[in-house]
């Protein structure tokens, strides 16, 4: 995943500096506004992809409410089966 949000980085900077090679821009600030949308594509597809594979919280809160049961039998541990 991470090298497809590095290629789109490297796709959007040179898409960039041709674009802003035919606007007649100097090499330099040309060179220095394709890195800007470079750094910009690159942290936006970071922000995407840790909102998309962020861990799910919902595990760790039924566990909690399970250690949290007064009544023992009620409590799941899967070494001890209780009688229905």
């Amino acid at each position: 995943m991470k090298t497809i949000v590095f290629e789109m980085g490297l796709l959007g900077f040179f898409v960039s500096a041709v674009i802003f090679g035919a606007q007649g821009v100097g090499l330099f600030d040309l060179i220095a506004r394709a890195f800007i949308v470079f750094i910009g594509i690159e942290l936006a597809g970071t922000a995407v992809l840790a909102m998309i594979m962020s861990p799910s919280r919902e595990p760790v809160i039924e566990v909690q409410e399970n250690l949290n049961t007064a009544d023992p039998a009620k409590r799941h541990n899967p070494a001890v089966q209780t009688k229905a």
